[in-house]
């Protein structure tokens, strides 16, 4: 059986990557739709500008939003716009 203590550590680096990737996303939406711009663009820039984190051992997983959810975001769009 799978203790809550062990799932700890995870739960908190994930919770963390997924609130990094909320300060980008909300801003990147609001700049996009302020400045009649691709959100995609917005995003990218953002993220470059808190590109320092990911050299932080406990934003180790910023890696996966960094590389991992641009592209299924572009493929999800694509789809979309169809």
């Amino acid at each position: 059986m799978l203790r809550m203590t062990a799932l700890r550590p995870e739960v908190t680096r994930w919770s963390s990557i997924g609130i990094v990737s909320g300060i980008v996303a909300a801003p990147a939406v609001s700049l996009a739709d302020h400045y009649d711009a691709p959100v995609m663009l917005s995003a990218l820039l953002l993220g470059m500008a808190v590109n320092f984190m990911s050299q932080e051992a406990r934003c180790a997983g910023i890696d996966f939003t960094a590389r991992r959810l641009p592209r299924h975001g572009h493929v999800l769009t694509e789809h979309l716009d169809r």
